[in-house]
């Protein structure tokens, strides 16, 4: 059964206000920034995993909802746990759906990602 948590306070996601200028909304610099947390939130999550070395951790995983995706990272193969990256629309997904999670599908959606992206380049959100 994988748990679902928020992000540690290391990894700081951006707030989506703080793009806003003068001229409009920053959408270059607050890019940047998504990309700047997941990859704190991925260094995070390898050095504090309880599955040390373990492919994994640290990949996102997201399912689509409305116009966008509810992103989450793997921070724990076994037991499952992930954390829930509030970047972009910061969609979300029903506990119900993910709890029933193990290796099997994360690696699935990590494999469908992958391709997805060596087929188009990274995705966006």
């Amino acid at each position: 059964m994988a748990t679902v948590f928020a992000p540690p306070a290391e990894a700081r996601e951006p707030g989506f206000s703080e793009f806003f200028t003068a001229s409009g909304f920053d959408s270059k610099a607050y890019e940047e920034a998504c990309n700047e947390f997941e990859n704190e939130l991925r260094a995070w999550c390898k050095a504090n995993t309880k599955n040390k070395g373990h492919d994994l951790v640290g990949e996102v995983i997201g399912f689509q909802v409305a116009d966008g995706y509810a992103n989450y990272m793997i921070l724990n193969v076994e037991p499952a746990h992930v954390i829930h990256m509030p970047i972009y629309d910061a969609w979300s997904v029903p506990d119900y759906i993910i709890s029933g999670m193990g290796e099997a599908q994360f690696r699935q959606m990590v494999d469908q990602r992958r391709k997805l992206e060596e087929l188009f380049g990274r995705s966006s959100n």
